[in-house]
């Protein structure tokens, strides 16, 4: 029992340790979304800015090319290297490097292509289409050099290093967006940022390739076919694959049909409040990302029990956080707008901001529980899960946009996740075995309301008659997530084990700062 204690802490304190890692890599981005954005917006033009989003969006719908590659990688490699083999390990790196490569230059074609093209999709990019052409062309570039990283970055994750992961990206993400910075200010275009991006891109290659290789010495850019290999994570990746696909298609789908029917301005109103709210999903992937390594290896050893006990615990403080979260940026979403950007945003994005709220709190759960399912090689049911829900997404994009707008696009994206609660449902039951969970549900959002009816009466009438500038609202907003989490505190609704695992994991947040 005393072994089972030990390990059971030191599980706890490596989990706590490398969601620390995470977290502090999530708040630099944030503080880079405030500074840069709206100089961004004000040196290229509502209309650039909407071009800027829109070939980000393109190449995040790129790394769709991976096929699941990262996630088999992930996976396989944590659970080869819990049984120390280290031979499959090499055979599975010196196999998928070979797809890597393939994919990378596909990808890089696609780009092109896009380019030549995009001039006749977009009518108000005719006065510029050779412009556009090398815009797509050197995100292409940026996509080939990625991909090929790809060996070298899954490395630090699948063995939980997330101190390593989170430093290098720390490091890129300030010089990245420094550059950036730098760029509009002496009125740089498009072309400039996209080639700066480039640049880090290939910074990022012989960072990761650099420490990957102390942590992981299989970890090179060897090319040998191994059938067996393929055979074996075939299954799990082309799951993988279309899942990610269709999530991918779920969240962007809406950014590339919008410019078509309302414009690249219209897309700017859109996507500055999605923006915002992927904050949320992107703080709480903090968590995803170290249950992903973590859960797969504890399914390769069958430790259940383990599972379920982590599961339960995760998602009791997650719904909480993410609760608290997505309440405060509704609550402020007015001022946020009007303070950070402008009147004209505040007019026309605030309800984009509020529909999207609640969207990304049901993905915020959802990326956590998508975790959980791949670590557990339950894919199947996620597959279906996500193609349902962006094939909802699709039918409603088509019939909304054209009447209602962007709004109508914020509404097709809320209702196409609401597939969500069944798969929590069905994986609970199915797949855990836990019991009594619609108890526990209903007794956990009776306490979320509760504490909200007070949380909005100080909020409304104690908080919001203050903020007046963009300084007042970077420090009311993260305040009243913590005030939220603090009178649930109060109320007397945290678990004991809770309570320790928050005292425990912010101590560790502090201490990994001081070291930073």
């Amino acid at each position: 029992m005393m072994q089972h204690n030990m390990l059971d802490n030191s599980l706890t304190n490596k989990t706590l340790k490398n969601i620390s890692y995470n977290m502090i890599g999530f708040f630099l981005p944030m503080f880079f979304l405030l500074v840069i954005t709206p100089k961004i917006i004000t040196n290229l033009g509502t209309k650039n800015y909407g071009v800027y989003m829109y070939v980000l969006a393109v190449s995040s719908l790129m790394g769709l090319f991976d096929f699941g590659l990262g996630h088999t990688l992930i996976k396989y490699i944590a659970e080869y290297k819990e049984k120390n083999d280290h031979e499959r390990i090499k055979k599975l790196i010196s196999t998928f490097n070979i797809i890597l490569f393939l994919l990378g230059f596909f990808g890089l074609i696609i780009y092109v292509v896009m380019g030549f093209f995009a001039t006749y999709f977009f009518l108000s990019m005719n006065d510029a289409g050779h412009y556009y052409i090398w815009l797509f062309f050197i995100s292409g570039l940026t996509f080939f050099i990625s991909t090929l990283s790809t060996t070298y970055t899954i490395v630090p994750v699948a063995l939980q290093r997330f101190d390593i992961s989170t430093k290098i990206g720390l490091i890129n993400l300030f010089l990245s967006n420094i550059s950036i910075l730098i760029l509009v200010l002496f009125h740089f275009g498009l072309r400039a940022i996209f080639i700066s991006q480039l640049f880090f891109a290939v910074l990022l290659f012989f960072e990761y390739r650099f420490f990957s290789q102390r942590l992981l010495p299989e970890a090179k850019l060897n090319y040998k076919w191994h059938k067996n290999e393929i055979t074996t994570v075939f299954k799990f990746s082309l799951a993988t694959y279309i899942s990610n696909a269709a999530n991918s298609a779920l969240t962007y789908l809406d950014r590339l049909l919008i410019p078509i029917y309302l414009g690249p301005t219209a897309l700017s109103y859109y996507s500055v409040p999605g923006n915002i709210n992927t904050k949320t999903p992107n703080l709480i992937n903090n968590v995803s990302a170290v249950m992903f390594p973590m859960i797969s290896s504890l399914n390769s050893i069958k430790n259940i029990d383990k599972i379920k006990n982590i599961y339960c615990r995760v998602f009791n403080l997650i719904t909480v956080i993410t609760f608290a979260i997505s309440i405060s940026i509704i609550l402020f979403a007015n001022k946020i707008l009007l303070y950070w950007l402008n009147a004209d945003f505040a007019e026309k994005s605030t309800g984009i901001l509020i529909i999207l709220s609640v969207t990304y709190y049901f993905l915020s759960l959802a990326g956590v529980l998508n975790s959980f399912l791949m670590g557990l090689s339950k894919t199947g049911f996620l597959l279906k899960t996500s193609v349902i829900m962006t094939i909802i997404n699709v039918i409603l994009l088509v019939v909304f946009l054209p009447f209602w707008g962007i709004e109508g696009a914020a509404y097709a994206y809320l209702i196409s996740v609401l597939p969500v609660i069944y798969m929590f449902y069905y994986t609970e039951k199915k797949y855990l075995n836990l019991t009594g969970r619609w108890k526990f549900y209903l007794k956990l959002y009776f306490k979320l309301f509760i504490v909200l009816s007070f949380f909005s009466i100080i909020v409304v009438y104690l908080i919001l008659p203050f903020v007046n500038n963009l300084q007042s609202v970077v420090i009311a907003g993260p305040l009243s997530v913590l005030l939220f989490i603090f009178l649930y505190g109060i109320f007397g609704f945290f678990e004991k084990e809770d309570i320790d695992l928050l005292n425990k994991y912010f101590k560790l947040v502090l201490k990994k700062i001081k070291l930073i």
